[in-house]
């Protein structure tokens, strides 16, 4: 047997080797420098659409200063404060509230004491120790009103007595007087320096 190169089986094996050879390349060079440029674009498509997402949700810079001045005056205009100039008549004014409050129920103020303000962050607490009287029956209408009050009231300590028999004298309204002494206080912004 010899090999005639320029018989057709020849040349069909040799192309087909070619072939071989040419799918080997491919396979082992090509294909992979395809696939890698290929990744590139699929990256290159998300990353920038991702830079346009990311254009499209940002807030400029004058806007973001414009919620931040109106935050600021929020801020500087917040209900439920104690609107004083210092913390004397800051508790002039809880004490004012109080006595409205209790007054509008029929109560008595027996005594107001101003405590010391003292500094909670940016705010200055303001307090009072109140001792009062109450009809029995007109006690949760007080406790409401001083709940829902505005400024806003908080109560530190709370002692409430109730005449422990049930013939004690009545008050003024026909109902039993309730003692009710607390420790209550409000905030106010602290001055700036």
């Amino acid at each position: 047997m010899s090999f005639d190169p320029s018989s057709p089986q020849s040349r069909a094996l040799a192309l087909g080797l070619v072939a071989v050879v040419l799918i080997v390349l491919w396979s082992l060079a090509v294909a992979p420098i395809w696939a890698a440029f290929a990744n590139q674009d699929e990256a290159r498509v998300s990353a920038e659409r991702l830079v346009h997402e990311y254009q499209r949700r940002s807030v400029p810079l004058a806007t973001l200063q414009a919620r931040l001045d109106a935050l600021k005056q929020q801020h500087a205009t917040e209900a439920g404060l104690i609107e004083a100039a210092n913390p004397a008549v800051a508790g002039a004014t809880l004490q004012t509230e109080i006595r409205r409050v209790i007054a509008a129920h029929g109560g008595m103020l027996r005594s107001v004491q101003p405590l010391p303000p003292s500094q909670e962050a940016s705010y200055q607490k303001i307090a009072v120790r109140i001792d009062t009287t109450v009809p029995s029956n007109r006690l949760i209408d007080v406790l409401y009103d001083l709940e829902a009050a505005v400024p806003y009231l908080l109560a530190e300590t709370f002692e409430l007595r109730a005449p422990e028999s049930p013939n004690a004298p009545k008050g003024a309204h026909g109902h039993p007087e309730v003692t009710l002494r607390a420790d209550l206080y409000g905030y106010m912004r602290a001055a700036t320096p």
